[in-house]
């Protein structure tokens, strides 16, 4: 198989971004392009330079309508996986991915259908009292760390005694576990406060979460010569995750994914 430079891969992630964007606006799903993304497309029209990957949220019901969509459309050459439809998934959020690719992740189990790949975050709504959000989100993030040790083929390479035996004893409790099961809990915890008023949003094992009010309004951004759609009040969502969203980091800490993706046979 071939395998794709950085900037094939981009070019094949941009496409599958506006195959979405196009399913969105046609079928009046509710999308906002989120975190390097949205900071990419704010700060440099476009990736940043030193970044792969492409983030959006929806809101659950929307997500789910994405999911129905693409599934019943193979003619897109988009694979849409999640738990519900890859009983394989090893991935907390869903991924559109291009089908005529490959993403290989050596130190982590194989997912059919996996390619170049936009990962879609399913919005749920944060609880308002603090306490509770600490909580709610300490359970999630729990889980996460429960569902990527059960992920791996292998445990990974300690630093240190202490560490081995933390990383070890991680690893073999995790896959006490199927990875499906992990994921399904994780899912069902996140809609929590679904049913429920709250002023905010985001994806529950992250540490930043959004006012919804700062949605309200989307406006089309410009992203490598095309236009996404984000939220027109960018900069409160830019500094809820970002100390200082407009001043890149040092070069040392501008580091990439490096991505290895090929061309399917």
């Amino acid at each position: 198989m071939k395998q794709l430079t950085s900037e094939e891969y981009k070019s094949r992630l941009l496409g599958v971004m506006l195959k979405i964007d196009k399913i969105c606006r046609e079928n009046g799903l509710w999308y906002s392009i989120i975190y390097g993304t949205l900071l990419g497309a704010v700060r440099h029209e476009g990736f940043i330079p030193w970044d792969d990957d492409m983030d959006i949220g929806m809101p659950r019901s929307d997500y789910e309508k994405l999911r129905e969509y693409i599934d019943g459309h193979p003619e897109l050459g988009l694979n849409f996986i999640d738990y519900h439809n890859h009983k394989d998934t090893i991935y907390t959020c869903g991924k559109v991915c291009d089908a005529e690719t490959v993403v290989k992740e050596s130190h982590f189990k194989p997912v059919e259908g996996y390619g170049a790949f936009v990962d879609v975050f399913p919005l749920d709504n944060i609880p308002d009292d603090e306490a509770e959000r600490i909580k709610f989100k300490s359970r999630a993030r729990y889980l996460v760390k429960l569902i990527q040790h059960s992920a791996k083929l292998r445990p990974g390479k300690p630093h240190g005694l202490k560490h081995a035996v933390l990383l070890y004893s991680a690893y073999l409790y995790s896959h006490c576990f199927s990875t499906y099961a992990l994921i399904k809990k994780l899912d069902e915890a996140c809609t929590k406060y679904n049913g429920t008023e709250t002023a905010f949003w985001g994806v529950p094992y992250f540490i930043s979460y959004f006012k919804k009010a700062d949605f309200n309004e989307l406006i089309d951004l410009p992203f490598e010569g095309h236009l996404l759609m984000g939220p027109k009040n960018f900069e409160n969502v830019l500094n809820a995750t970002y100390k200082d969203y407009r001043t890149p980091p040092p070069p040392e800490k501008r580091t990439t994914h490096h991505v290895k993706c090929f061309l399917r046979n």
